[in-house]
């Protein structure tokens, strides 16, 4: 999480050894993190 207002691109020239496969712009929900968080480590259910 950042302080300042960035996109995909802009980050990717800032630090581009790092591989970015998206961003979450505030402001974001609570159900939008979640969302995201459980795509990435690969749950699918709801609880």
């Amino acid at each position: 999480m950042t302080a300042f207002e960035i996109n995909k691109p802009g980050f990717s020239s800032l630090f581009p050894s790092m591989s970015v496969s998206g961003l979450v712009t505030k402001p974001f929900t609570n159900a939008l993190l979640i969302g995201i968080v459980r795509k990435y480590v690969g749950i699918t259910e709801q609880h």
